[in-house]
């Protein structure tokens, strides 16, 4: 798919660079699974509400950098393939 004259590149970087940061996507995402598994091990370990609902706050945050890193991550990997 090639850019139209009205798309705006995601990155306006060369390709060694968009590699990079593809890969720091990558990183991001592997980061937030890491922080939501941890939040998931932990809510066993307590009945205190307010820890609970902490530890929920930050699963259901994780959850959702992982998810938008990974959107992102698609779309910079394309492009980046497409070099």
């Amino acid at each position: 798919m090639a850019e139209t004259k009205d798309e705006v590149p995601y990155f306006d970087v060369s390709g060694p660079t968009l590699s990079e940061i593809v890969l720091s996507v990558q990183e991001v995402r592997k980061m937030a699974r890491s922080i939501e598994n941890t939040a998931l091990s932990f809510a066993p370990l307590t009945d205190n509400p307010e820890v609970k609902k902490h530890l929920a706050d930050i699963q259901a945050w994780s959850e959702g950098i992982s998810s938008v890193a990974g959107k992102l991550y698609n779309l910079t990997a394309r492009k980046a393939l497409r070099g």
